[in-house]
Parts: C-alpha cells; structure tokens; sequence
C-alpha cells in the first residue's frame, strides 16, 4: 500500500503570540504485507516533511503468529516522531481557572516503541471468555508536557523533558455471554529516572461490566478506573506529586423506536 497525507494548521486569535500561525506536515508512507502459513509479518515506513521541523523518517515493522486456533503472539517495532502543534508552542490561554502558555522554543518528540503480547481466547457455554498479557518499552527523546509553576497548578507550560523512557506490563481479562459482559485490567508502569523526574511506578486498573435486559431493550452499564499518584514537571524544573484518582461511572440505557431512539441517563464520581 501507498499513500501521502497532507495537513495545514493555521490559526489567528489573540490568545497566539503574534496572533497569527501557521504549520504545515507532508507525510508519504508505504506498507507492504507477507503471510506464511501461521506467520504474518508487516513492514512499513513513513517519511514525514514539517515546516519548521523539517524531515524526519519513522519505519515500523509488525509481526504476528498463531500459535494456535485460539492463541495469538504479536510483537511489533515502530520509530515514532511528532511535532509540537500551534497550541503547544503558542497558545496564551488565560480564565479563571488556567493559565496556559505556548513555548515556541519546544522540540519536536522523537521515541522507539517496541510491543509484545500474547492473547488466548476459550468457549464456555454460548459466550467467551479473553484474556491477555501484553508488555510496551518506549524511549522517547524530548518528551512534550504541560509543566506547572511550583506549587501551583494554575499556571502551566509546555515543556520539553530530554529523555523519557518506560516499562509497561498489563493484563486484562473478558468475559462475554449472551447477555453480560465485562472486563477486568490492571497494569504497572516503570518510569526510569529522568533529569527531572526521579524513579518512580505507576499503577492502574479498571473495571467494566454491562448487562441487557432484552425485553425491555434496556442495559445497565458500569466502569471504574483508578489511577495511583504521578508526579508533573515544573517549569523550573522541579516535580510535583498528584493526588491518586478514583473514577466511577454508572448508567441506564434504554432503545424506542427499534433503537432509533437511544435515552440514557447516568451518575459518574470522581
């Protein structure tokens, strides 16, 4: 396959320095695929051209095997490149509650990504059950992010940190019937010390669930995801901690009209 993409960014509004900017990408990119028996393999690459940031090229290769009829291994290896947008490196956003301001000095981001996973699926009775393991190690150069002044976090900036690099390890479990599904996750992230940030782990997990009642042609559907504490950069580089976050949602669907017509209503806590 081949193809290009284009795309041109412009705005104008007192809230960008000189009130008005411009950026334009130029990508042209070329994948091919190879089959052999259990084994796919599929290579690709991209060659991006940037107004201010000029060329870069990004190549990628994606590999999966059957191991059998319900279990699957995947590994796949991608360069990575993204450049700063208008808001990024312009913006003056001020209100009540932020003030948000643009750093034309900004790099573009450049990272490896490297992926494995492994995915068994089984029958039980009318429905399946999913579950899977999968491992992510990404290396990126000149990460882009929102740095807060000391101690207070209404005033922000975007920022570069020079190298970001971490671990990722998540499992997640499905279960789907005839009339109930859900699923559970949970993951753990290592974040290697950076010039910044020190050495630090990051947990998370959610949960889903969600079940049709088919003669009323109504469901009852729920998620909860938590997050544990992170630590933010500032803009004299310094670090802050956030708090943990606990989210929940919750909601009633029904259909009319043979689901033409879909009303829901629903709490979320956070």
């Amino acid at each position: 396959m081949l193809g290009y993409e284009y795309a041109h960014e412009s705005g104008i509004s007192y809230k960008l320095a000189d009130h008005h900017q411009t950026m334009s990408d130029i990508g042209i990119f070329c994948s091919g695929a190879y089959k052999y028996k259990s084994f796919q393999l599929q290579p690709s690459v991209r060659v991006t051209y940037n107004s201010t940031y000029k060329t870069n090229v990004t190549p990628a290769l994606h590999a999966k095997v059957d191991l059998t009829s319900k279990t699957q291994l995947r590994a796949s290896y991608a360069r990575g490149f993204r450049a700063p947008t208008l808001k990024e490196m312009y913006l003056q956003f001020v209100d009540q509650n932020h003030t948000i301001i643009g750093n034309p000095e900004l790099k573009p981001e450049v990272g490896d990504h490297v992926e494995m996973g492994i995915e068994h699926q089984k029958a039980i009775g009318k429905g399946t059950i999913t579950y899977s393991v999968n491992t992510y190690y990404n290396a990126i150069q000149n990460l882009i992010a929102l740095a807060i002044f000391n101690n207070h976090g209404v005033l922000r900036q975007y920022a570069n940190i020079e190298t970001y690099k971490n671990l990722i390890l998540n499992t997640k479990g499905k279960i789907a019937l005839s009339q109930l599904t859900a699923s559970v996750g949970a993951g753990i992230i290592y974040v290697e010390k950076t010039n910044i940030t020190p050495q630090h782990n990051i947990f998370e997990c959610a949960l889903t669930g969600s079940y049709l009642f088919t003669k009323l042609n109504t469901s009852v559907n729920f998620n909860y995801k938590y997050n544990s504490r992170q630590p933010v950069i500032t803009v004299d580089q310094q670090f802050l901690y956030t708090s943990p976050l606990h989210i929940a949602n919750a909601s009633v669907q029904r259909s009319f009209f043979k689901k033409a017509l879909q009303v829901q209503a629903g709490m979320k806590t956070c």
